[in-house]
């Protein structure tokens, strides 16, 4: 596909055509329905790992069920499969009932949700980056515009490194921790 291609709200583009690992080039989107159909599609064709940094677990986004079952698929593919989740403020998600949540605290060996460290830079930014070469950015997470890419292991690994920097000073999120209870 072109680089630089833009999805149109309405478009017939089928995302079906990319493949993870071997589809180039950019797309631009700008709505919520694009951010999910690329959640979607990302995390269905990944294999070993997806990656979300996300500020409040945005459920138009991360609360739909085709996703979940992607996001699932992905976590028990493999044993050494997973799925880790950093969210700035989980107290939204915590008191709607979010259904990842839910899904983490039954799959809690392959799906991980924590909170950065209040130390690290509040980025205000959005991203899942699927099996280390795919991902989907949004440089303001509360907006839907961004840029996403099924093949482009050095933006992927840029956004990989950034992550792994605030999960390596994460801690489990306490809200998260209320409803084992």
């Amino acid at each position: 596909m072109a680089e630089g291609h833009l999805i149109e709200p309405d478009s017939q583009l089928n995302l079906d055509e990319y493949i993870l690992g071997a589809s180039t080039g950019t797309l631009g989107f700008s709505t919520s329905p694009e951010n999910l159909a690329l959640a979607r599609a990302l995390s269905r064709q990944a294999q070993r790992s997806i990656a979300i940094y996300t500020r409040e677990l945005e459920q138009r986004i991360y609360d739909d069920g085709e996703l979940l079952k992607a996001l699932r698929n992905t976590a028990v593919a493999h044993p050494q499969s997973r799925v880790r989740v950093l969210i700035r403020d989980s107290e939204r998600a915590v008191k709607y009932g979010h259904r990842l949540i839910e899904l983490a605290r039954h799959l809690s060996t392959h799906i991980e949700v924590r909170r950065p460290h209040a130390d690290c830079p509040t980025e205000n930014e959005a991203f899942l980056i699927a099996d280390d070469t795919g991902f989907f950015h949004r440089p303001l997470a509360d907006r839907y515009e961004g840029e996403a890419s099924f093949h482009d292991p050095k933006r992927a690994r840029e956004l990989l490194d950034a992550f792994e920097a605030m999960w390596a000073r994460s801690a489990p999120d306490l809200e998260f921790r209320r409803l084992y209870i």
